[in-house]
């Protein structure tokens, strides 16, 4: 019997797996070995609103990903938020679920300003992009949102394409979380934080997709006009609209004169070039023709950028330290609530190691000093 037949049987029934491959099937498909007991399939993951326009058009594999993402997140927030809920300390987040869409953009901008108390000037001021995103992240963290940036299930093979997603809200008024894929440019970070936090202000879970397929697409649903409000939201944050008529264009540039100004303007306000054409388009400076240009420009200029730094590392053989790259991903906020709940007795080893996303024996060293060097983060 070849490979495929058995493969086949297997899947169809006619052959029982031993225990050894249940075990190889249950790393390969990322489930735990009881799922194969059960007497029916589990069913699938509960992604929340699907905001992305076109979901549908995602591979099986990317979905299956993105399902295994989501699963994993959630059994984080699920083992966080019970720690938390056994401190008589703790209590309900009272900026979530606090507003709807009919509440207008200008309340979500001041939520998000109350919350965050965080000065756009500080901001820019940062020395770099990493920095800034820094500083808005632990900004954010402070009010109550854990903030993760997760690309993958752990290893570079499991990467999850921006075109599958592009930021996760997981809203809970103990433990919210917002997820961001960091395969996306650091200057889309902040944009993407905010646009989920926007969601969490909402009291709505879900997947989010990229900025430029909801415009493109001229998508008329609902969830496309939430996800057009968020944009809106989080763009308004970054770059006010009385900072924005600074950009002296007229929108009758060709392509790459247009591409040259925007990417100064952006480069100086450390927000995205993607968002500052939006802008434009929304302020109706240039047409949906050429937002749709610049936003392709933009992104194999993203592209080509990546590739050559993937080769730079390549031939360097050079990186951050494995521990420096984990603590980075999930954040200074979880890092030390992990370490509070371990000290109270709230977590214990195993679920700590769970929450942060690697083995138990690896949680010490992921806990050491996990503050301090939150606090270089971006350098």
């Amino acid at each position: 019997m070849s490979a495929d037949e058995r493969l086949a049987a297997l899947e169809s029934g006619e052959v029982e797996p031993t225990l050894p491959q249940l075990k190889r099937m249950a790393k390969q498909y990322r489930r735990s070995l009881v799922t194969f007991f059960l007497s029916d399939p589990p069913e699938k993951a509960d992604r929340g609103e699907d905001f992305r326009t076109k979901p549908g058009d995602l591979a099986q594999e990317e979905a299956a990903l993105l399902d295994a993402l989501l699963r994993d997140v959630k059994t984080r927030q699920n083992l966080i938020k019970s720690a938390l809920e056994d401190d008589e300390d703790v209590s309900e987040l009272q900026f979530v679920k606090s507003l709807s869409i009919n509440d207008g953009v200008p309340a979500f901008v001041d939520k998000i300003h109350e919350t965050i108390k965080l000065d756009l000037s500080q901001y820019r001021a940062e020395p770099n992009i990493k920095k800034a995103f820094a500083l808005l992240r632990e900004h954010v963290q402070e009010s109550g949102i854990f903030v993760l940036l997760l690309s993958n299930l752990g290893t570079h093979h499991t990467n999850i394409s921006l075109g599958t997603y592009r930021g996760i809200a997981l809203f809970d008024p103990i433990a919210p979380f917002i997820v961001i894929n960091d395969l996306d440019s650091p200057y889309a970070w902040s944009f993407t934080l905010l646009h989920e936090m926007c969601h969490i202000l909402m009291g709505k879970s879900g997947v989010s997709g990229e900025l430029e397929r909801i415009e493109i697409g001229n998508e008329k649903s609902r969830s496309a006009n939430v996800e057009r409000f968020c944009n809106v939201v989080a763009s308004e944050v970054l770059l006010p609209s009385d900072d924005l008529d600074k950009l002296k264009m007229t929108g009758g540039e060709d392509i790459p004169t247009l591409a040259k100004f925007i990417g100064d303007f952006a480069e100086n306000r450390y927000v995205s070039r993607s968002m500052v054409a939006y802008r434009m388009l929304l302020s109706d400076r240039i047409t949906t023709d050429t937002w749709a240009k610049l936003a392709s420009l933009f992104r194999s200029q993203w592209k080509s950028q990546q590739e050559r730094k993937k080769e730079r590392e390549r031939e360097s053989n050079s990186g951050p330290n494995w521990y420096t790259v984990r603590r980075y991903k999930v954040g200074s906020s979880l890092l030390s609530t992990v370490s509070e709940m371990m000290n109270l007795g709230g977590l214990t080893t195993v679920k700590a190691a769970r929450v942060l996303g690697v083995k138990a024996h690896h949680v010490e060293q992921m806990l050491a000093a996990g503050s301090s060097s939150m606090s270089k983060e971006g350098g």
